[in-house]
C-alpha cells in the first residue's frame, strides 16, 4: 500500500485544519506515518501547533484523518499564512507521490486604527522649527502598515506659517506603535 495525503487545507485563525491521510489499499496490519510539520509564512508555535505523530491507520482501513491546530492571536498580520505537514517514515505501507500537504491559515484580526494627536512648537525668530506630530496604532500590527499625510489648510493666514508639506507616504513598521509627521513652520519676528 502507498501513503497519499489529500492537499491544500484552508482555516481561519484559531480553528482547526484538518488533514487525511489515504492508503492506496487495505493493510492487514496497523500502518504508520509520521507526521513532519514545517513553517512557511506561519510558525511553528506562533501560528499552529504540530499534529500528533505517528499517525495510525488500523488494519483494513484505507484512512485516518489528523487535525493541525492553528492559535488565534490578537495580531493583524498577512492575510494568509502558510504551513505544511510532510509524511515521512513509514511502516507497513510506503509513500505515494503526494506527501506533503500545505495548510492556509486565514487572518481573522481587523487592522488597526490610526490616530493623529495635536501637537504645539515654540516658534523661533529666524529659518524654521519642525514640530511632530504624534501617530499611535490602536494594536501593535504584523505587517507595515502606509498611509498618505497631508496638511489641510484651515485658514488662508495659517499658509505663511509652515512651508507645505505634499502629500507624504508614511509607514509605520511591523512591530511598532508609535511614528511622527513633522511638519517645518516658518520662524518670524513679527507677531
Amino acid at each position: 500500500s502507498a501513503f497519499e495525503l489529500q492537499l491544500d487545507f484552508k482555516v481561519s485563525e484559531g480553528g482547526n485544519s484538518a488533514f487525511t491521510v489515504t492508503l492506496s489499499s487495505a493493510s492487514a496490519l496497523p500502518v504508520t506515518v509520521n507526521l513532519n510539520a514545517a513553517s512557511g509564512t506561519a510558525t511553528l508555535g506562533d501560528d499552529f501547533n504540530a499534529p500528533v505523530s505517528p499517525l495510525i491507520i488500523a488494519p483494513l482501513q484505507t484512512s485516518a484523518s489528523f487535525n493541525v491546530a492553528t492559535i488565534n492571536d490578537q495580531l493583524d498580520e498577512e492575510n494568509a499564512e502558510t504551513f505544511t505537514i510532510t509524511l515521512a517514515s513509514p511502516l507497513n505501507a510506503t509513500l505515494g507521490a503526494n506527501s506533503v500537504g500545505t495548510g492556509t491559515i486565514n487572518d481573522n484580526d481587523n487592522a488597526p486604527s490610526i490616530t493623529i494627536v495635536g501637537a504645539s512648537v515654540v516658534e523661533g525668530d529666524t529659518g524654521t522649527t519642525t514640530v511632530s506630530f504624534p501617530l499611535t496604532l490602536s494594536a501593535v500590527s504584523g505587517r507595515n502598515l502606509s498611509f498618505t499625510a497631508r496638511i489641510t489648510v484651515v485658514s488662508a493666514d495659517v499658509v505663511r506659517y509652515f512651508i507645505a508639506l505634499a502629500p507624504t507616504v508614511i509607514t509605520i513598521p511591523a512591530g511598532s506603535l508609535p511614528a511622527n509627521v513633522n511638519v517645518d513652520v516658518v520662524n518670524e519676528t513679527t507677531h
